[in-house]
């Protein structure tokens, strides 16, 4: 939702406006390898890597020629569009594999409570967040950065509501201790 803006901070106006569109794209396959990296760890750490080095095996031997296809006719929007079709696979097709052969429990009650609702949570406070500030007629880079900002601490706040109470409580004492900064040293 706000690529160009923050790009223009970062990297000035004129190379913001032909670099946007490839790293909102990106952001989707950044996102979608997140997603994608809960089933692969979950593997390893049952000491089956097998199953996600077929996974990711099975969906690079797609990969490869998308992407020559897709840079070929789309230049670096389709190398990012075939980075996020891979994460894509990859999570779609691991994630029930993995939850078949090792939880024995199926995967859409996973993406539904576990995926589903930040990324709706995501759309809807960014997209909201993007609709204020053009509503608003904030159009400055600056301006956008902070109703970013401001969107960040929304969804981070209102992501705490989706944890589990155990993780929930962690992370309330976790902020705490670390808003106390460090505790002092005795001395001997």
């Amino acid at each position: 939702f706000r690529s160009e803006a923050l790009l223009s901070i970062w990297v000035g106006p004129q190379a913001a406006a032909g670099a946007w569109v490839p790293l909102a794209i990106l952001a989707v396959g950044y996102w979608l390898s997140c997603v994608a990296s809960n089933p692969s760890t979950l593997a390893i750490a049952c000491a089956r890597p097998k199953l996600p080095l077929q996974v990711t095996a099975a969906c690079a031997a797609i990969y490869v020629p998308a992407l020559y296809l897709l840079t070929t006719r789309w230049g670096v929007n389709g190398a990012a569009s075939a980075w996020v079709g891979l994460f894509a696979a990859c999570m779609l097709i691991l994630t029930p594999v993995v939850h078949r052969r090792l939880l024995r429990q199926p995967a859409l009650p996973w993406y539904a409570s576990a995926v589903l609702p930040p990324l709706l949570l995501g759309i809807g406070i960014f997209g909201a967040a993007k609709a204020a500030a053009f509503y608003a007629g904030l159009s400055g880079p600056l301006s956008y950065f902070a109703v970013a900002s401001i969107a960040v601490g929304v969804y981070s706040a209102a992501g705490l509501m989706f944890l589990g109470v155990e993780m929930r409580e962690f992370m309330v004492s976790m902020a705490r201790r670390i808003a106390r900064g460090p505790a002092p040293r005795e001395s001997t």
